[in-house]
């Protein structure tokens, strides 16, 4: 099974001007329920961090990332 690390950002900042903590916990706590029901056949490890590292996706598969990426992209507003 192919290893997937995901960093998401904790930054309230990234998330609007009227975030809160409690907000972006709730978020991220969506988000990667979400990831994880899109994306079940990988051993997916998130990392909750004020910054990712580029685009946040480390995966050795590049198709695999580029479909996470491209996942992301298209439904992340579905966690707010």
């Amino acid at each position: 099974m192919n290893s997937v690390k995901i960093q998401l950002p904790t930054e309230i900042s990234y998330w609007g001007s009227t975030a809160t903590e409690s907000m972006v916990e709730r978020i991220l706590d969506n988000l990667e329920i979400l990831i994880k029901n899109e994306f079940h056949q990988y051993n997916i490890v998130f990392e909750r961090t004020p910054t990712p590292t580029g685009d946040g996706i480390f995966c050795d598969e590049e198709d695999v990332r580029q479909d996470i990426i491209y996942w992301i992209q298209n439904n992340w507003a579905a966690a707010l």
